[in-house]
């Protein structure tokens, strides 16, 4: 825990660590066995269909979820059901890291290991999975790097999920093992923001799962916006707003940085230097919303670009004027689902 918190945060943290690892699914092991263990869950009897599982298994990359000391059991095991599901469209070696308040000198490591497997359509659309959990003790940074080394499928490239840490002051204590994967994501609209600004190791690729959400959102508002000429789009405009309620902050904000990387990707097209707005962002608390999501651009030619979401209902709609022809496009909203966004903030 960071100097100056409260004592009654650090007991209410503890408890949540302990949690962890006793409410997440799987048969607890010796350390020293955990190789032997993950070799027994695929050594079984031949399925129904005479295959044994361990043909069903194929592991493609490594994932460690990195849960922080604010995680909840609850949440724990709601990010790991997501990492099975992740695993089911891309096979691959579960390796989560739950903190524990005791030292060192305590104990060392925990370890369970779980197996999973999944039927398609048919039997030869089955897909096996296999996780590791690791409980550690706090302050044990370079014997935990040691040890989740060992533990990874050698020679497949190794992806990292950071789950609410208390401060991003903590992530550097793993950069030496953050250097090593292919890519570290984590969510802007959970974790401080002080992570955008940290020294990330050279060659890190970070990605914020919030912007992967958005993924069906920027399609939408891009091939819309992709219909009508950047001069169109950068003349005259005088101003562009971003309204939604406050629990939404997260998505107003990443989508906004967007947004403007486009605004000035047509700026930078038209010849001249177009003068562009800056983006006006409005929050409203949960009593004043009326719950929807809005992103506007006005002119003053009597044009402008509208989208509007509905939250509850999920649809949404785009409308724009130019050149004094109206077009509207109306079309659910969507944002990516948990397992679906993994993929996209790990891969794309």
């Amino acid at each position: 825990m960071s100097g100056g918190e409260p004592v009654a945060e650090e007991r209410t943290m503890e408890f949540r660590d302990e949690e962890i690892f006793e409410k997440l699914p799987g048969q607890e092991v010796r350390v020293g066995n955990i190789g032997k263990a993950i070799g027994a869950l695929w050594d079984q009897g031949p399925l129904e269909s005479g295959e044994a599982p361990s043909e069903f298994r194929a592991s493609q990359m490594n994932l460690v979820i990195h849960f922080g000391r604010a995680t909840t059991a609850a949440e724990a095991r709601e990010k790991f059901a997501v990492a099975l599901r992740f695993s089911q469209r891309y096979p691959c070696r579960i390796i989560a890291l739950c903190p524990d308040p005791r030292t060192p000198e305590e104990f060392m490591l925990r370890a369970k290991v779980y197996g999973q497997c999944y039927v398609g359509k048919s039997r030869r659309e089955m897909a096996c999975c296999e996780a590791i959990i690791l409980a550690y003790p706090k302050e044990s940074k370079d014997f935990l790097e040691n040890q989740v080394s060992i533990l990874l499928e050698g020679d497949l490239p190794v992806y990292y999920w950071i789950h609410k840490f208390t401060s991003a002051a903590k992530v550097p204590d793993y950069f030496g093992f953050l250097s090593q994967c292919k890519r570290v994501i984590y969510d802007s609209g959970i974790e401080n923001r002080d992570f955008e600004k940290l020294p990330w190791p050279k060659g890190t690729q970070v990605r914020d799962m919030v912007y992967a959400r958005l993924l069906p959102v920027r399609q939408m508002i891009g091939q819309f916006m992709s219909s009508f000429t950047p001069e169109a789009i950068v003349d005259s405009l005088e101003g562009a707003r971003l309204r939604a309620p406050e629990s939404h902050a997260a998505l107003v904000r990443v989508l906004g940085e967007w947004i403007e990387k486009r605004l000035d990707g047509c700026r930078a097209a038209v010849e001249g230097e177009a003068k562009l707005p800056e983006i006006e962002y409005v929050l409203q608390n949960e009593q004043d919303s009326d719950g929807k999501m809005c992103f506007c651009l006005h002119y003053g030619n009597d044009q402008h670009l509208r989208w509007l979401a509905d939250l509850e209902n999920q649809k949404a709609t785009i409308e724009a004027k130019f050149d004094g022809v109206e077009r509207e496009l109306p079309m659910p909203l969507e944002f990516l689902s948990p397992a679906k966004e993994l993929g996209e903030a790990f891969f794309f």
